[in-house]
This record gives structure tokens, sequence and C-alpha cells, in this order.
């Protein structure tokens, strides 16, 4: 059994909300008629033997797999496997899963990973695992060198990752503060992991535990268990033990000795300061976390100097305070609730047990600390002789606060009363979960994604709102640029929700997101398919036919809270409806009423149509009986007057997206109106340069659907010379598919250039333009119409130097568009 491919999804996506492995096996006949024919409690015992960290609930897995068929049972029983191991390393995941596939021999799992480093190395180790039973089960069965991993390597392998891994892990406690957050719909994007950069220095707390919660500018940073956001006026008090106890002695807070200590930079102030308050005394670091505390009472001068000789060495200062009789309790405070009470066991290793009777007059000290000191998780540790008793009549004093407590130390990961305490501090940190989402609009699609999201970006700037944008072109906010590179994908997004100034978000959503990198939103408020027509097919994704396409984008569109805007006039979707009937559905259509349209959504369902208003076409919007007009199409400059019905098209997502995100109609027109085909607002599509003696149009149809629509517009346009178009497809396509795109061009054009995509992958250089002129001539252009140029530069300099007066010269630019438009740019001045 071997990998065939691997898919790293570093956010939500097609399998999971959560980041997953999904691998692609590849098993022979005989080693599923082996594992068909073996038992499989056997498999789980001959997995324990090697290692225990391979087998976790094994009776529960063993019955789960019995009704599945021998390649699922397989899958199952590898990505379990994956799970136990990480589980092992204290990485607290558990979703697992397998897709379906049409190959006999094959099998796709996948598993959740909460470290992609780990999930990877665990993965790798599962696989040597079953293979190594394979050996045992099956001795025909080995290949690919399996034969020669003996029990012994693998265990040391497993032992050696459980220790490299565990210090990769996250914090249980921080791990149930994402789990609630997630459970109140709040988002969450961690800080530690990739794409972000790690983060590291004496600031921080927790490591990795670092994350936000919450979109643009409404998240807040927790690290740890310290909301650094809203708690930040204390934030030194976390590690600052001096200026916390002097803070303490400020609120008249019961303290060892009635004093917030003596603060000593030696051992001998130390044991000066020792003298003067009376022996026993304790030590403590002056910045917590940097040095084990001393014994609780140091009862002479000489053991206090061993003791502050030897911190001193670690900790800038020490405090010197006052020992306090009796036994130490702690009490773990959470949303100003009071969560539990401990009482310290000193026997043996310091651990702490639960206790249930105590004084009231604590559980109020210890909640009017957390509000006077404003953090959302704190513990309160105090010394006296009877916790029944109030602090001041018992000689009791707090003896210390912690601002940011190590949860996991007081509570197992599984522990109700560690979730109720995550929960309540998510609640402090958003009493309204809503309060931590920002408006968010996903718009996919095969064609026009990126100017559909250009419109919604004008649309928010409209409306008032500090917008984040991210699309093909790169990702922005306030229309400024802050990445030119292409952000339809994980980073764009997150490099949107995560800037604090952003308001609202449109994000470019691709298919390569959702079936490979994974998305930055678990959720939006509206998502928006434009088409679906074939492209990218047959690529790294995984993605055989039109079909399973839009079945991928529809993933996309599940995410979607409030409403999902859909094309009428494309059948995937319109094949989508059925699919949303809990949710709004905003219908659009060039060709259709707005009664044809409800009657294809629903009665709640809100439609966006062309009519005539004052003999002119407009945009209109139908919803629950009103007819809201738009804007006409002759004030949308992108729609060329009517000329560019595809740019139409993409209006009417943006508009009836925005409306049903609540948008006022003055601003979606507004916004509308404000978009020009300048280079600066919608680089390389549809972009006109008009200061040759000839017109150059710029524009980015890459795929047979583009090109046509390319086409049409052109053909609605009025030009009094040729016209001419330099084009091409990306050569990662097959060969058919390029043919079919030169051949939806054919004669609607006087000449055509054949240009290479910019990358070859992995084709000669000669291939992908001789393809588009093999479908240009199977369509009927004559040879000498055409001219195969593989330099994307060349084709561009021969497309300007056929212009003449009166023409229009089309070239259709890919990823090098920005240094395409510079030559268009320098040719007047070079010619």
């Amino acid at each position: 059994m071997h990998e065939q491919v691997t898919f790293y999804y570093g956010g939500p996506n097609r399998r999971s909300d959560r980041p997953v492995i999904e691998r692609v096996l590849v098993v022979n006949g005989e080693e599923l008629a082996c594992f068909a024919a073996s038992d499989r409690a056997q498999w789980q015992a001959r997995l324990g033997d090697l290692h225990e960290a391979l087998v976790a609930d094994a009776a529960d897995r063993v019955r789960a797999i019995d009704s599945l068929s021998t390649p699922d049972q397989l899958a199952h029983l590898y990505a379990q496997t994956c799970i136990s191991l990480q589980r092992a390393a204290g990485h607290l995941v558990r979703v697992t899963g397998r897709v379906a596939t049409a190959e006999p021999n094959q099998c796709r799992p996948f598993f959740e990973y909460e470290e992609e480093q780990t999930g990877a190395q665990g993965g790798e180790i599962a696989l040597q695992a079953l293979n190594l039973v394979f050996s045992q089960q099956c001795p025909s069965c080995r290949d690919d060198g399996t034969a020669e991993t003996v029990p012994d390597e693998l265990k040391a392998r497993i032992d050696n990752f459980l220790s490299d891994c565990s210090r990769r892990a996250m914090p249980a406690d921080s791990r149930a503060i994402l789990e609630a957050a997630a459970e109140r719909g709040i988002p969450c994007l961690r800080m530690d992991r990739p794409p972000y950069e790690p983060i590291e220095g004496s600031f921080r707390l927790r490591y990795n535990g670092l994350f936000r919660l919450g979109h643009g500018h409404r998240q807040h940073t927790v690290d740890g268990t310290f909301c650094v956001s809203r708690s930040e006026s204390v934030f030194s008090l976390v590690r600052d033990r001096s200026a916390l106890f002097e803070w303490l002695a400020a609120q008249s807070v019961p303290l060892p000795g009635n004093s917030p200590g003596q603060w000593c930079q030696s051992a001998v102030r130390a044991a000066k300061a020792a003298e003067r308050i009376g022996y026993p005394v304790r030590l403590r670091a002056g910045r917590r976390g940097t040095v084990r505390q001393a014994p609780r009472q140091l009862a002479d001068r000489d053991s206090v100097l061993r003791a502050a000789q030897f911190m001193i060495q670690y900790t800038p200062g020490l405090l010197v305070q006052a020992s306090v009789p009796g036994t130490a309790f702690l009490l773990v405070v959470a949303g100003c609730r009071l969560i539990a009470v401990f009482e310290r066991n000193d026997e043996g290793e310091e651990t702490w047990r639960t206790v249930d009777d105590f004084h009231a007059s604590l559980e109020t000290l210890a909640i009017e600390l957390a509000e006077s000191l404003s953090v959302g998780l704190m513990s309160v540790t105090l010394v006296t002789p009877d916790i029944r008793v109030p602090l001041e009549h018992s000689g009791g004093a707090v003896v210390d606060v912690e601002l940011a407590p190590r949860l996991d130390r007081l509570f197992e990961h599984d522990d109700p009363r560690l979730h109720r305490a995550a929960g309540a501090f998510v609640d402090w940190i958003f009493p309204d979960p809503e309060q931590s989402r920002i408006p968010l609009i996903a718009v996919t699609g095969t064609n026009g994604k990126t100017t559909t999201c250009r419109f919604l970006d004008r649309i928010l700037a409209a409306a008032g709102m500090t917008c984040g944008l991210a699309c093909s072109d790169g990702s922005f906010v306030a229309s400024r640029q802050i990445s030119n590179y292409e952000d339809g994908f994980l980073p764009g997004h997150i490099t949107v929700l995560d800037n604090p100034e952003v308001e609202a978000a449109v994000l470019e959503s691709t298919r390569g997101a959702a079936g490979s990198t994974g998305l930055g939103f678990e959720r939006c408020d509206v998502a928006i398919c434009l088409n679906v027509t074939a492209d990218h097919l047959n690529d790294f994704v995984g993605v055989r036919t039109v079909e399973q396409l839009a079945e991928l984008k529809r993933t996309i569109l599940e995410r979607a809270r409030r409403a999902v805007v859909l094309c009428a006039d494309d059948p995937h979707c319109r094949n989508m409806i059925r699919h949303f009937e809990d949710r709004t559905i905003g219908l659009v259509s060039l060709t259709r009423t707005a009664a044809e349209l409800t009657g294809l959504g629903g009665a709640a369902s809100a439609a966006g149509v062309l009519e005539e208003v004052d003999h002119r076409p407009w945009l209109v919007i139908h919803h629950r009986g009103q007819r809201i007009q738009v804007a006409a199409v002759s004030d949308i400059p992108l729609a060329f007057e009517g000329a560019a019905e595809h740019n139409v098209l993409n209006a009417l997502h943006a508009a009836v997206a925005a409306y049903l995100t609540d948008m006022p109609v003055k601003a979606i027109a507004c916004g509308l109106c404000a978009l020009e085909p300048v280079y600066e607002s919608v680089p390389g599509r549809l972009t006109f340069y008009r200061e040759l003696p000839f017109d150059v149009c710029m524009d980015y149809a890459h795929n047979p659907a583009g090109v046509q629509t390319l086409c049409d517009f052109v053909d609605r346009l009025p030009v009094a010379g040729r016209r001419i178009l330099c084009f091409s497809c990306s050569n990662a396509n097959s060969n058919d598919f390029i043919r079919e795109t030169g051949a939806a061009a054919a004669g609607r054009f006087d000449h055509y250039i054949c240009k290479n995509f910019s990358k070859l992958f992995g084709r000669e250089p000669h291939e992908g333009p001789r393809l588009l002129s093999e479908g240009l001539a199977a369509a009927g252009v004559p040879p000498d119409a055409m001219t195969c140029i593989e330099s994307e530069p060349e084709a561009i300099d021969a497309a300007l130097a056929m212009g003449r007066p009166g023409d229009l010269v089309v070239i259709v630019g890919g990823k090098r568009r920005d240094a395409l438009w510079e030559q268009i740019l320098r040719w007047k001045t070079e010619t």
C-alpha cells in the first residue's frame, strides 16, 4: 500500500470545517484480499503489539468498520490510526472520514490535524505500520521496501515522534476555548500556525496558544487564557509579581503580613528583608515563569541565602513575603463567575483536589478581583487554616493571583469544568456572538468572480464601510493594496479577515481554495455562484467533470448563513436551488422574468432582472412584493451601454447579494456606477487603452466560455477597422480543452495570434499555440488568418504592430498582465 497524492487543507474545506489531511492510497489486489480475509481484532492486536500509540478505543473502532466495504474499512483503520498517534502526542484531534472512489484499488481517507508537521508524520508512520502488519499477515504483499521495516525500528520512530510532537501540541485549555467559540459561531484564526509566520518573543504567554476570535475590527487576541486586547491595561501584571502585589495592596486585599512584600535584587538584600519581616518567609520570583519557587517556608538566614542565590540567576529580582500558616486553596474564576475551588494536596508531587465547602466571602473576593482587573480568566491562591471562615477572621491571606492561569494543570481535557470555564471566558469576550462577525460575502464561479468582487467592494465602500477584498488581483483594504498575490485562497482570506480596520469583507473563493488549501472562513453571510463551466478539470484538485466542479463550488455556498445568490441562466446553478431551501435564495437572470425566478426559488426568494424603466434597461430587484429599481445599465461603466452582457450579469449578482446583506439601495447603485473600466480598477478585464491610432482591449478570458463571452462583447462594439485577437489558454489544461478554447473564437476576428499563457506546465513552447491554431482551423479559420508565436511578449508586440487606425486589438493577458499592460503603454513611446 502506498500514497499516490496528499492534500493538506489548512482551513475549512470540502471535507470538514477543521484542518484535515486527505490521502489517496493505492492498495494492490493481494493486499485487499488479505485484509478482507483477516480478523479485524487481530489487526488491532498486531498494531498494538507494534506500539500502544497506534491503537485507541480499538473495540469501538472494530465495531464501526464491520459494515463497510474492504477498501473503506482500510481507509477507516488508517485514518483512526493517524488520529491515535496524534492524540498520544497530546494533539486533541478526532475528525476522520473517507471519500468514495470509483477506483477499485484506491481508498481516500482523511483525518484531522492540529499541527501540519505532526499530522504529516503521523500519516507516514500509520502507513508504515499498516504495511508492516500486511507483511506479517501476508508475506507475499511486501512491496515498496516495506519488508525492510522491523518492529523495533518502527517503535523507535514512534517514540521519537511522540517526544517531538508533544512540544507542538495546543494546550488543552486553549483547545477548549476554541471549541467554545466554535459552538457559539465565533470565528477563530490560529496565529501560531501557517499561513502565519511564527510569533515568538518574551511577550508571549503560552506556546501554541495564540489565536484571534472574531473578524476584522471586531477581533480579539487571546494568548493562552489571557485576552490581550480586552485586558491590555493589566498585561504587565501577568508576569510582574511585584507590580501585581502593589496593586493588590492598593485594593486592600488581605496579603501575607498585610504587605505586598519587599523587592530585592540580590541574595544579601533578600536575607536582610527576611530578617525585617521575621521568619519564616517565602521567596517569589519577581517575574512569573522564570524559575521554580523556593520551598514555601524558609526559616533562617542560610536557607534564604541559598534559595535567593539560586533564584537570582534566572529572575531580575525577588519578592520576599511573610509565610502564612495554613493550607493553600485555589479559586478559578471565568467570566466573573466562580468555576471551581481546589485544595493543595501536599503529599508527594503538587496536585489539587476539589473542595465544595467554602465561605461565600471568598467567592465574592475572587469575583471582585476579576471585575476590577477586567480579566476573563483568573485564579486566586490563598492560604488559610480554615476555608469555611472569612480571611479576616482566620488570619489567611491571598498569596498569588494569576491573570493567565494554566487550566490544563488543574483539569483533564475532558473535564466539564474546563469547558464551562472556556465557555464563560468566550462569553465574557463576546456576550453577543454575532458581534464577533462582520458582513462577509463569498463569490465563486468559473468566470466573472473578480469583477463581481470589485463591484461589491465599491458597494460596501459607498455604504460607508471599510471593505476588505481578497481576489485574484491581490488583497485590498479600503482600496489600498496590501498584497499582490493571487488571493482567492486561504492566505488572502486571512489577510483580509485578520486586518483590524476591516468592517466588511468580500472574498473570492476559488475551486482551488475549497479543494486544496481550504478557505479562510467557516461561515459567510451571503455566497454567490456566478456560473459553472469547464475549466481546471483533471488538475491537482481531482475534479474530472463539470458536474463534480459544481458539487465542489456548492460546498462554498453551503457556508452561507443567510442567503445564496445563483445564476438562473446557468443549468448547474439552477440545479443547486433545491439544496438551499432553508436559506433565502437570490436568483439572477438576463432572460427570465421576476415571476419566473420566483417560481424557481420560491415566494421568499429575491429576483434580480433587467426591466425597462423610462425606455431604458434597468437592474431591478423583486423581493417580498417590492420592486426595487437599482441602476440603469447605461449608468454602469463596466456594462459598456449593455454591450458587456456578462458584466451586466455580474452587476446583478453583486446588487442582489448586497441587498440581501442589508446594504442601502442607494449605496448599491453608487457602487455599481463607481467602477470604471480602467486598469487601476479592473486590471486586465475589459480594460481599454485608447491612446494609439487603434484601440487596445485587455481581458482575462482563458477558457472556452470566457472566450465566447469576450467574442460576444466584441461583436457588439462598433469597430471601423479590423478585429485582431492575441490569446492563449493555460498549458495546464488538456489538449482537447485548449483546442476548444481556440475554436470558441473562430469566425469572430479578422486575425488570430496564438501564444502561450506564460507558464508551460511541462509542455514544449510550441504546443500551446499549435493546439489553439488546431482548434481554430477545425472551426474553419484559414491558415493565413492565424499566427503562432511562442513568446508572450513577442506575441503582444506582433499584435500591436498589426494595428491600424480604426482597428481593435484584443489581448488576453494571464498571470503576467501587469507586465503586458506596461508593454502596451510603452508601445506608444517606443513606436
